[in-house]
Parts: structure tokens; sequence; C-alpha cells
């Protein structure tokens, strides 16, 4: 990744140092989003939390408890070793304002969340 920043392109090498491929900035963007799960409809909601034990399992917990469907969750540290970054897709949900709330009683903090059904930020 970091050398990414620096270059567009990077070369791929076996353990003998022989040329194996190029890795450009495009492929590691289509990897992400990939992952966020970019191509299907959700909503996506942007957190931090801080770091506790079980939090991650309260989180999904309430999500089970009302039957929301999971499309993605990504998990990674913040630039603050004390913080975790969450990002979350979920099928459109009618309960939406309902489960932000719950998020935020959990101790989350809403970075953002984007409705990929009409493309629009409903909240930030």
């Amino acid at each position: 990744m970091n050398s990414l920043k620096k270059y567009p392109s990077i070369a791929v090498v076996d353990d003998e140092r022989n040329f194996v491929g190029l890795v450009i900035r495009y492929d590691v963007i289509e990897i992400f989003q990939e992952v966020l799960r970019k191509d299907c409809r959700g909503i996506r909601i942007s957190m931090t939390s801080m770091e506790k034990e079980g939090q991650l399992a309260r989180l999904l917990d309430y999500l089970h408890h009302f039957r929301v469907n999971i499309i993605s969750l990504v998990t990674f540290d913040s630039k603050d070793h004390l913080l975790r970054r969450i990002v979350l897709k979920i099928d459109d949900n009618k309960n939406i304002d309902k489960i932000l709330r719950k998020f935020e009683e959990l101790g989350l903090r809403i970075v953002s969340v984007t409705n990929e059904v009409e493309n629009s930020i409903v909240k930030h």
C-alpha cells in the first residue's frame, strides 16, 4: 500500500525475484470496492468505536435480533490506536433511525450513513 501511494504500479516477484506481474492502483481500488460491495444496493454506515472487548459482538447481536441482513462488514484500526473504524453495509431498512440510535447507545460514533439505493447521504 505504501508503495502504491508513491508509484502508480509495483512489480510482483516470486521468491527468486523473477517478475510475476504488475499491480496497479486500479487493482487495489477494485478489491476495496468488492470488499465494500459497491455493486450492491444498501445502506453503508461508517462509524468509530473505542477499542473494548465485545463491542463488535454487541453490534452483531443487535443486528441479528432485529433480523438485519448484513451485506458487508469491514473493520480496521484507525490512525488513533484506541479507536476502531467499522464500515457496515446492510439491506435497506425502514428502521434505520432506530438502528443508528441503538448504535450510539452502544458507544459507536456514526461518521456517515449513505443510502446507496438512492446514492445519497441520509446523515452525516
